[in-house]
């Protein structure tokens, strides 16, 4: 499997995008991750099946898909992802929804702001397009049915979409999607230590063996709403503390180093030069749209198209580009001219206790204790980018808001309302621990830990930026000019 040409297409597919400009080391590869999510998943199988709770061939299902788990993503991994996205999004009209309201917004924003905050859709994100390569692929699909392994299958946990047939004949099939989708998978433990190490950051260092080493299986009878006959992944009481640490970690790991302000902008900026281009040239030279793409699965083109390839060509489209606007972007991203920041707002935020109202306007309405630069400055971006062009012109200004929780429960839902959600909800996601007597409880709920304290807050950041690699325009008039919309909002 790791000899086939899909696998090592992940060599020159970068884990960490443009991450690198400011984080010289962080050049390693999808492909890298891949064999570490492999291992680890290895690890978790083997600590399962040490209590018998997991049979050999389960073990080998669940570590190709942790090796395949990436085998869908685009070049500069998430970047190529969220433009597919967002062009996916574009072209079926359904642009321009609201965050929170899920309504159409009558505000004009730059397409810098628009693709920087866009929200992948998942049924053309890189796992459900991995599937889609693990069932089309000739070699993968060959290799697996030659071993008695439905490729069907394997895309199912790598999606967390089990199908209803096997989610009724198979009592492991939640386990499954634990193990590569939740709070503590394979995933983001390989990603947590990888990052860390590469970008010279010690958040990563975390108890992975004595973490793993108390995983266990359960049944969820002591869950509201559960049903009674599901199987879930849960971690004694000994490593709570020891789980708390690597949530912990994972929120640093975001602060630092994913909310990175200068390697944030240069990734929005070589998304929307790459979404430009997607405009502009045709399919017998790149491939416009991710159903373009899907077809080429299994042929030279697609096998080529990694980093190297998309950097070619948008460098072949900028220099022959009489776009003003074009050339910037390349000149930003091609001669690291860093963008230029106007302001960067900050806040730890309580989440709201509510579902978000019809009426909602500007997503931090449903946001509890939110600054008021933090919300002023939001709603000027949202609302009043075009009244800033006297400033500079619209579409060199962008903003990019980030929100992380330490732990993966719905924006808007409180410790204490979370076992009132569905039970695919919480299962995937939420991590539960199991103390001497057997009781299955959620580390968000327990009152002795720290994360019960933590997780009804989110960290947000919003940062404005524009695009000016010849440093033309004045930072100081368009703050100000920021600022004097604000005290209207």
């Amino acid at each position: 499997m790791l000899d086939t040409r899909a696998m090592q297409r992940l060599r020159r597919i970068k884990q960490l995008g443009f991450m690198s400009y400011v984080f010289p080391c962080a050049e390693h590869s999808r492909f890298v991750h891949s064999l570490g999510v492999m291992h680890i998943m290895g690890l978790m199988c083997d600590a399962l099946q040490s209590h018998d709770c997991l049979d050999s061939q389960e073990v080998i299902k669940l570590r190709i898909a942790a090796l395949l788990h990436d085998v869908g993503h685009f070049p500069y991994s998430h970047l190529g992802e969220k433009v597919y996205s967002y062009d996916y999004k574009i072209r079926r009209n359904i642009s321009n929804i609201d965050s929170v309201s899920g309504k159409k917004t009558p505000y004009e924003t730059s397409l810098l702001s628009k693709i920087a905050n866009h929200k992948k859709i998942k049924i053309v994100d890189h796992e459900h397009f991995g599937a889609k390569v693990i069932e089309n692929d000739p070699e993968i699909s060959k290799l697996l049915k030659d071993a008695g392994i439905s490729p069907e299958e394997i895309g199912e946990i790598i999606t967390g979409n089990i199908s209803k047939s096997n989610l009724e004949n198979n009592p492991h099939s939640y386990i499954y999607i634990q193990l590569l989708h939740s709070d503590h998978d394979a995933d983001r433990m390989d990603y947590l230590l990888r990052d860390a190490y590469q970008t010279g950051l010690v958040f990563g260092k975390i108890e992975l063996e004595y973490i793993i080493n108390n995983f266990r299986v359960a049944t969820i009878s002591s869950i509201p709403k559960g049903p009674k006959d599901t199987q879930v992944v849960v971690i004694r009481a000994n490593a709570q503390h020891a789980v708390e640490h690597f949530l912990m970690a994972r929120y640093f790991h975001y602060s630092q180093a994913v909310f990175q302000k200068t390697s944030a902008a240069f990734e929005v900026v070589a998304e929307t030069l790459m979404y430009k281009m997607l405009l502009k040239q045709s399919d017998n030279v790149f491939f416009k749209s991710v159903e373009s793409l899907e077809n080429a699965i299994g042929t030279d083109d697609y096998y080529d198209y990694t980093d190297e390839f998309l950097w070619t060509k948008l460098q072949s489209f900028s220099t022959h580009s009489r776009d003003p606007f074009i050339q910037s972007l390349w000149e930003t991203i091609g001669q690291r001219k860093k963008p230029r920041h106007i302001i960067l707002c900050k806040d730890i935020a309580s989440k709201g206790s509510s579902e978000p109202t019809s009426n909602s306007t500007v997503s931090c309405q449903v946001i509890e204790n939110v600054s008021k630069e933090y919300y002023r400055t939001k709603c000027v971006m949202e609302k009043h980018q075009k009244e800033l062009a006297k400033k500079i012109p619209m579409e060199y200004l962008g903003y990019i808001e980030m929100d992380f929780a330490i732990e993966s429960l719905p924006k808007h839902v409180k410790a204490e309302k979370l076992e009132e959600l569905s039970i695919d909800e919480h299962i995937r996601d939420s991590i539960k621990i199991v103390d001497k007597s057997g009781d299955v409880t959620f580390l968000a709920t327990n009152p002795t830990s720290l994360i019960n304290k933590m997780v009804n807050y989110r960290l947000l950041e919003l940062d404005v930026f524009i695009v000016d690699p010849s440093k033309k325009y004045n930072v100081e008039n368009i703050r100000d000019g920021i600022m004097v919309l604000a005290d209207g909002c």
